[in-house]
Protein backbone atom coordinates (compact mmCIF):
# COMPACT_ATOMS: atom_id res chain seq x y z
CA UNK A 1 0.00 0.00 0.00
CA UNK A 2 1.51 3.22 -1.22
CA UNK A 3 -0.26 5.67 1.58
CA UNK A 4 -0.59 5.63 5.68
CA UNK A 5 -3.84 5.94 7.00
CA UNK A 6 -5.24 6.95 9.79
CA UNK A 7 -7.29 4.93 12.05
CA UNK A 8 -6.97 1.56 9.40
CA UNK A 9 -9.97 -0.84 10.39
CA UNK A 10 -10.87 -4.07 9.54
CA UNK A 11 -8.61 -7.27 8.39
CA UNK A 12 -7.73 -10.06 5.58
CA UNK A 13 -10.58 -12.16 4.22
CA UNK A 14 -9.02 -15.35 6.72
CA UNK A 15 -9.94 -12.93 9.57
CA UNK A 16 -13.66 -11.89 8.41
CA UNK A 17 -14.16 -15.36 8.41
CA UNK A 18 -12.95 -16.54 11.19
CA UNK A 19 -14.88 -14.48 13.12
CA UNK A 20 -17.51 -15.20 12.06
CA UNK A 21 -16.84 -18.85 12.61
CA UNK A 22 -15.61 -18.36 16.47
CA UNK A 23 -19.05 -16.96 17.31
CA UNK A 24 -20.73 -19.90 16.29
CA UNK A 25 -20.16 -22.72 19.76
CA UNK A 26 -19.09 -26.16 18.72
CA UNK A 27 -17.41 -25.28 15.59
CA UNK A 28 -13.63 -25.79 15.03
CA UNK A 29 -12.04 -23.83 12.23
CA UNK A 30 -8.84 -25.38 10.94
CA UNK A 31 -6.25 -22.84 9.16
CA UNK A 32 -4.12 -24.15 6.54
CA UNK A 33 -2.12 -20.88 6.47
CA UNK A 34 1.28 -19.48 8.17
CA UNK A 35 2.18 -19.97 12.20
CA UNK A 36 1.05 -16.15 12.52
CA UNK A 37 -1.68 -15.97 11.31
CA UNK A 38 -4.43 -17.46 13.95
CA UNK A 39 -3.26 -14.93 16.83
CA UNK A 40 -3.06 -12.05 14.05
CA UNK A 41 -6.54 -12.64 12.61
CA UNK A 42 -8.34 -13.09 16.06
CA UNK A 43 -6.32 -10.22 17.62
CA UNK A 44 -9.45 -7.91 16.59
CA UNK A 45 -11.53 -9.60 18.71
CA UNK A 46 -11.49 -8.74 22.37
CA UNK A 47 -11.27 -4.73 22.63
CA UNK A 48 -12.14 -4.24 19.14
CA UNK A 49 -15.64 -6.11 18.56
CA UNK A 50 -17.85 -5.52 22.20
CA UNK A 51 -15.18 -7.21 23.94
CA UNK A 52 -15.81 -10.38 21.84
CA UNK A 53 -14.15 -13.41 22.98
CA UNK A 54 -14.89 -16.67 21.22
CA UNK A 55 -17.52 -19.60 21.94
CA UNK A 56 -15.52 -22.51 21.04
CA UNK A 57 -12.09 -22.01 20.01
CA UNK A 58 -9.59 -19.00 18.54
CA UNK A 59 -6.45 -17.50 18.57
CA UNK A 60 -3.53 -20.23 19.47
CA UNK A 61 -5.51 -22.39 20.56
CA UNK A 62 -7.04 -22.81 16.63
CA UNK A 63 -5.64 -25.69 14.88
CA UNK A 64 -3.01 -25.40 12.34
CA UNK A 65 -0.76 -26.81 9.69
CA UNK A 66 1.36 -23.58 10.46
CA UNK A 67 2.75 -23.60 6.95
CA UNK A 68 6.65 -23.08 6.53
CA UNK A 69 9.36 -23.18 3.38
CA UNK A 70 9.25 -26.62 3.14
CA UNK A 71 5.48 -26.53 2.69
CA UNK A 72 5.94 -23.82 0.15
CA UNK A 73 8.47 -25.32 -2.15
CA UNK A 74 6.68 -29.02 -1.73
CA UNK A 75 3.37 -28.21 -0.98
CA UNK A 76 1.08 -28.37 2.12
CA UNK A 77 -1.85 -30.87 1.33
CA UNK A 78 0.05 -33.36 3.23
CA UNK A 79 0.36 -31.43 6.25
CA UNK A 80 -2.98 -30.08 6.23
CA UNK A 81 -4.38 -33.84 6.20
CA UNK A 82 -2.74 -34.53 9.20
CA UNK A 83 -3.54 -31.61 10.92
CA UNK A 84 -7.00 -32.18 10.10
CA UNK A 85 -6.73 -35.72 11.05
CA UNK A 86 -5.80 -34.49 14.61
CA UNK A 87 -8.13 -31.76 14.98
CA UNK A 88 -10.88 -34.33 14.53
CA UNK A 89 -8.80 -36.58 17.39
CA UNK A 90 -8.17 -33.94 20.05
CA UNK A 91 -11.18 -31.18 19.76
CA UNK A 92 -14.85 -32.24 20.44
CA UNK A 93 -16.72 -30.29 17.92
CA UNK A 94 -20.15 -30.89 15.86
CA UNK A 95 -18.39 -29.04 12.38
CA UNK A 96 -14.74 -28.65 11.53
CA UNK A 97 -14.15 -25.86 8.69
CA UNK A 98 -10.88 -25.40 7.06
CA UNK A 99 -9.42 -21.85 6.27
CA UNK A 100 -6.90 -21.15 3.67
CA UNK A 101 -4.16 -18.24 4.07
CA UNK A 102 -2.37 -16.34 1.85
CA UNK A 103 0.90 -18.98 1.89
CA UNK A 104 -1.70 -21.84 0.43
CA UNK A 105 -3.49 -19.47 -2.14
CA UNK A 106 0.01 -18.70 -3.55
CA UNK A 107 1.08 -21.99 -3.98
CA UNK A 108 -2.13 -23.20 -4.97
CA UNK A 109 -2.31 -26.47 -2.56
CA UNK A 110 -5.66 -27.93 -3.64
CA UNK A 111 -7.35 -28.41 -0.48
CA UNK A 112 -10.60 -29.16 -1.60
CA UNK A 113 -9.04 -32.77 -2.34
CA UNK A 114 -8.02 -33.12 1.34
CA UNK A 115 -11.43 -31.68 2.68
CA UNK A 116 -15.96 -29.99 2.79
CA UNK A 117 -17.80 -30.06 0.94
CA UNK A 118 -20.63 -29.47 3.79
CA UNK A 119 -23.94 -30.63 2.03
CA UNK A 120 -27.10 -28.97 2.86
CA UNK A 121 -30.56 -29.80 1.90
CA UNK A 122 -31.77 -27.20 -0.26
CA UNK A 123 -35.71 -27.80 1.14
CA UNK A 124 -34.64 -27.82 5.11
CA UNK A 125 -32.87 -24.29 4.62
CA UNK A 126 -35.80 -23.06 2.28
CA UNK A 127 -38.16 -24.07 5.41
CA UNK A 128 -35.91 -22.63 8.16
CA UNK A 129 -35.63 -19.09 5.85
CA UNK A 130 -39.14 -19.32 5.65
CA UNK A 131 -39.86 -19.56 9.69
CA UNK A 132 -37.28 -16.78 10.19
CA UNK A 133 -39.32 -14.27 7.63
CA UNK A 134 -42.34 -15.14 9.27
CA UNK A 135 -40.99 -14.61 12.75
CA UNK A 136 -39.17 -11.86 12.31
CA UNK A 137 -42.14 -9.67 10.15
CA UNK A 138 -44.79 -10.51 12.56
CA UNK A 139 -42.95 -7.63 14.54
CA UNK A 140 -41.59 -5.75 12.02
CA UNK A 141 -44.92 -4.89 10.84
CA UNK A 142 -45.95 -3.45 14.46
CA UNK A 143 -42.78 -0.90 14.87
CA UNK A 144 -42.40 0.53 11.08
CA UNK A 145 -45.00 3.48 12.72
CA UNK A 146 -43.12 3.82 15.75
CA UNK A 147 -39.85 4.37 14.48
CA UNK A 148 -39.41 7.96 13.45
CA UNK A 149 -38.30 8.60 9.59
CA UNK A 150 -34.53 9.90 9.37
CA UNK A 151 -32.11 10.79 6.91
CA UNK A 152 -29.24 8.77 7.94
CA UNK A 153 -25.40 7.99 6.80
CA UNK A 154 -23.75 4.35 7.11
CA UNK A 155 -19.92 4.35 7.77
CA UNK A 156 -18.77 0.43 7.86
CA UNK A 157 -17.42 -2.61 5.55
CA UNK A 158 -18.60 -3.13 2.31
CA UNK A 159 -20.94 -6.14 4.03
CA UNK A 160 -22.57 -4.33 6.87
CA UNK A 161 -22.74 -0.89 4.84
CA UNK A 162 -25.28 -2.77 2.32
CA UNK A 163 -27.27 -4.37 4.90
CA UNK A 164 -27.70 -1.50 6.95
CA UNK A 165 -28.39 0.82 4.19
CA UNK A 166 -30.64 -1.94 2.32
CA UNK A 167 -32.75 -2.68 5.70
CA UNK A 168 -33.26 1.13 7.10
CA UNK A 169 -34.31 2.33 3.11
CA UNK A 170 -36.26 -0.45 2.37
CA UNK A 171 -38.06 -2.08 5.10
CA UNK A 172 -38.24 1.55 7.33
CA UNK A 173 -38.55 4.32 4.07
CA UNK A 174 -35.94 5.98 5.71
CA UNK A 175 -33.90 7.88 3.18
CA UNK A 176 -30.13 7.53 2.95
CA UNK A 177 -27.72 10.38 2.26
CA UNK A 178 -24.36 8.45 2.58
CA UNK A 179 -22.79 5.78 2.57
CA UNK A 180 -19.24 5.28 3.58
CA UNK A 181 -17.05 2.38 2.82
CA UNK A 182 -14.45 2.00 5.10
CA UNK A 183 -12.51 -0.84 3.93
CA UNK A 184 -10.09 -0.88 1.27
CA UNK A 185 -11.21 -2.01 -2.12
CA UNK A 186 -9.15 -1.99 -5.15
CA UNK A 187 -10.48 -3.83 -7.62
CA UNK A 188 -13.29 -1.63 -9.83
CA UNK A 189 -15.29 -4.56 -10.35
CA UNK A 190 -15.94 -4.84 -6.82
CA UNK A 191 -16.71 -1.44 -6.31
CA UNK A 192 -19.48 -1.87 -9.36
CA UNK A 193 -20.60 -4.94 -7.21
CA UNK A 194 -20.95 -2.74 -4.12
CA UNK A 195 -22.55 -0.12 -6.00
CA UNK A 196 -24.93 -1.67 -7.10
CA UNK A 197 -26.18 -3.67 -4.09
CA UNK A 198 -26.31 -0.58 -1.88
CA UNK A 199 -27.82 2.15 -4.71
CA UNK A 200 -30.82 -0.62 -6.03
CA UNK A 201 -33.46 0.34 -3.37
CA UNK A 202 -37.08 -0.31 -3.87
CA UNK A 203 -38.17 3.18 -2.97
CA UNK A 204 -35.38 5.74 -1.80
CA UNK A 205 -33.19 7.98 -3.91
CA UNK A 206 -29.89 6.14 -3.89
CA UNK A 207 -27.58 7.51 -2.12
CA UNK A 208 -23.75 9.24 -2.72
CA UNK A 209 -21.02 6.05 -1.90
CA UNK A 210 -17.89 6.91 -1.19
CA UNK A 211 -14.49 4.46 -0.65
CA UNK A 212 -12.18 5.70 1.81
CA UNK A 213 -10.57 3.76 4.54
CA UNK A 214 -8.63 7.04 6.08
CA UNK A 215 -10.21 8.10 9.12
CA UNK A 216 -9.60 12.08 8.42
CA UNK A 217 -10.83 11.42 4.86
CA UNK A 218 -14.17 9.35 6.60
CA UNK A 219 -14.68 12.50 8.83
CA UNK A 220 -14.53 15.37 5.93
CA UNK A 221 -16.75 13.42 4.03
CA UNK A 222 -19.79 13.32 6.74
CA UNK A 223 -19.18 17.13 7.23
CA UNK A 224 -19.45 17.93 3.90
CA UNK A 225 -23.07 16.21 3.96
CA UNK A 226 -23.45 17.26 7.46
CA UNK A 227 -26.74 19.38 6.66
CA UNK A 228 -28.51 16.54 5.43
CA UNK A 229 -27.60 14.01 7.88
CA UNK A 230 -30.07 13.36 10.96
CA UNK A 231 -28.71 10.20 11.76
CA UNK A 232 -25.06 8.37 11.51
CA UNK A 233 -24.56 4.42 12.16
CA UNK A 234 -20.81 3.56 12.51
CA UNK A 235 -18.21 2.70 14.86
CA UNK A 236 -16.59 4.54 17.42
CA UNK A 237 -13.83 5.83 15.19
CA UNK A 238 -16.93 7.87 14.60
CA UNK A 239 -18.09 9.08 18.13
CA UNK A 240 -15.48 12.42 17.60
CA UNK A 241 -17.01 13.73 14.57
CA UNK A 242 -20.56 12.69 15.40
CA UNK A 243 -19.87 15.15 18.24
CA UNK A 244 -19.02 18.22 16.14
CA UNK A 245 -22.25 17.20 13.85
CA UNK A 246 -24.83 17.09 16.62
CA UNK A 247 -26.76 13.98 15.44
CA UNK A 248 -28.02 11.11 16.41
CA UNK A 249 -25.56 7.93 16.46
CA UNK A 250 -25.87 3.75 16.58
CA UNK A 251 -22.24 2.54 17.28
CA UNK A 252 -23.18 -0.56 14.79
CA UNK A 253 -19.88 -1.25 13.07
CA UNK A 254 -16.27 -2.47 13.64
CA UNK A 255 -14.22 -1.23 15.27
CA UNK A 256 -16.19 -0.93 19.04
CA UNK A 257 -14.89 -0.66 22.35
CA UNK A 258 -17.00 1.28 23.95
CA UNK A 259 -20.36 -1.34 24.12
CA UNK A 260 -19.84 -4.74 25.54
CA UNK A 261 -21.41 -7.40 23.78
CA UNK A 262 -21.99 -11.26 24.61
CA UNK A 263 -24.99 -12.60 22.73
CA UNK A 264 -26.73 -9.80 20.87
CA UNK A 265 -26.13 -9.54 16.87
CA UNK A 266 -27.26 -7.24 13.97
CA UNK A 267 -26.73 -9.94 11.95
CA UNK A 268 -29.24 -12.55 10.40
CA UNK A 269 -33.24 -12.30 10.79
CA UNK A 270 -33.24 -12.01 14.50
CA UNK A 271 -30.52 -9.43 14.22
CA UNK A 272 -33.02 -7.34 12.10
CA UNK A 273 -34.91 -7.30 15.59
CA UNK A 274 -32.13 -6.25 17.81
CA UNK A 275 -30.82 -3.78 15.52
CA UNK A 276 -34.45 -2.04 15.02
CA UNK A 277 -34.76 -2.36 19.26
CA UNK A 278 -31.18 0.03 19.34
CA UNK A 279 -32.27 2.00 16.54
CA UNK A 280 -35.91 3.55 18.82
CA UNK A 281 -33.87 3.46 21.62
CA UNK A 282 -31.28 6.31 20.01
CA UNK A 283 -34.27 8.27 18.13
Amino acid sequence: MSQILENPRGGCVLAGINSVLGALDRVCPIFHAGPGCCMQTTAAEQGQSGHKSSCFVSSVSIPSSNMLEKEVVFGGTDKLSTTIQGAIDIMDADAFFVLTGCTAGIIGDDVASVAKALGIDSGLAEKAIAAEEEYVYHYLAQSVGVVSWKRFAVVADASNAIGLTRYLANDFSFTPVLVVISEPIFRQEDKDRILARIQDLEYAVPPKVVFVADQYEINQALLKEGQEITFLLGSSNEREVVLEMDIQFLLASFPMNERLVFNRTYAGYKGSLTLTEDLYDNL
